[in-house]
């Protein structure tokens, strides 16, 4: 409705944030958009309610794709915070390309927490193209569970100074899945910042794949980014690959990039089960403890208990405590 009745609200940020010819998972949405939600939040308004935005994949027996849209911009001083959430039936095949575009105004502050649970025959490619304005920051929290093949992108402009960015992220996937979250955080303004950690908990013989990148451009002095990976491996099946990118072409930065990729800690494992806790609920204890660390950055009770609840079920144990 917003694009035939308002199209000049949308003429600063609707194809100019995710431009298409950037990349074909925007171009695509773009073409076939035809359904979303415009979200404008006035200038120093503080919208304190969650808005849940939620894209069901439901078709029988017949397959088809569908590519839903977010436009979001905050003005100056506004904050607001949004969950995104894709999910399907168990065996529906379908196609998901969802698109969100957001652009933060001076001093805004937006929680964007998504969290992906389509069918096990479901294609997933989801992404977020954000523009952090001047004192601006953007957190963003990313959990995959569900899809037979699923993407995520994010991609930040952090333009002016002292805009910041937070990225967090677990994926947690079995069977044959596919799980990829791709980051490029892009550092524009003076002292700027970027922090981002992503966990990985694979079984079966899923695949998972993380490619990040921190870009410093020669203008963005002072600017301090840190990029972080790990990947636990729940038995021999699972294969994860990773790419950790710097690019730095200012003088003046602090940039850090790591990554690590193992099994569990087996002192750790024998330390619970001398204690009297059978070996599997040992193990996801343990598990649930890695999947956690990133977990604090998710400021909704209500969100954050969904996602324990979802990753203690998927680990099939009773952990013995009100998560």
């Amino acid at each position: 409705q917003v694009l035939k009745k308002e199209p000049d609200s949308l003429r600063s940020t609707f194809g100019v944030i995710a431009d298409p010819a950037d990349s074909f998972t925007y171009a695509m949405n773009t073409s076939f958009v035809s359904d979303g939600l415009c979200l404008s939040v006035a200038k120093g308004v503080n919208f304190n309610t969650v808005l849940h935005v939620i894209s069901i994949g439901s078709v029988g027996s017949n397959s088809t794709s569908f590519h839903p849209r977010l436009e979001i911009l905050l003005e100056d001083g506004a904050k607001a915070t949004i969950l995104e959430t894709h999910c399907g039936g168990s065996d529906d095949i379908y196609m998901s390309n969802s698109l969100s575009e957001i652009k933060l105004c001076e001093n805004a502050a937006l929680d964007h927490y998504t969290t992906v649970i389509e069918s096990a025959n479901a294609t997933h490619i989801g992404g977020a193209a954000v523009f952090v304005g001047k004192n601006s920051f953007y957190n963003s929290f990313i959990f995959l569970m569900g899809g037979g093949l699923v993407r995520r992108e994010v991609n930040v402009r952090l333009e002016s100074p002292d805009a910041r960015t937070n990225i967090d992220g677990i994926y947690c996937i079995a069977r044959e899945s596919h799980s990829d979250i791709v980051s490029e955080v892009k550092h524009i303004g003076i002292n700027t910042v970027s922090k981002q950690d992503i966990r990985g908990v694979l079984g079966g013989k899923s695949h998972g794949v993380f490619q990040g990148n921190i870009y410093v451009d020669a203008s963005a002095q002072g600017s301090d980014g840190d990029l972080l990976h790990k990947a636990l491996f729940l038995n021999r099946g699972p294969e994860v690959d990773v790419k950790p990118q710097l690019e730095i072409f200012a003088d003046d930065v602090k940039c850090s990039h790591g990554c690590t990729i193992g099994q569990l800690d087996q002192d750790a494992l024998f330390y619970l089960r001398a204690r009297g806790i059978p070996k599997k609920e040992a193990k996801a204890l343990l598990t649930y403890a890695f999947a956690n660390n990133v977990l604090e950055s998710v400021n909704i009770p209500s969100v954050k208990s969904r996602i324990k609840k979802i990753i203690a079920n998927k680990l099939g144990v009773d952990l013995g405590f009100d998560l």
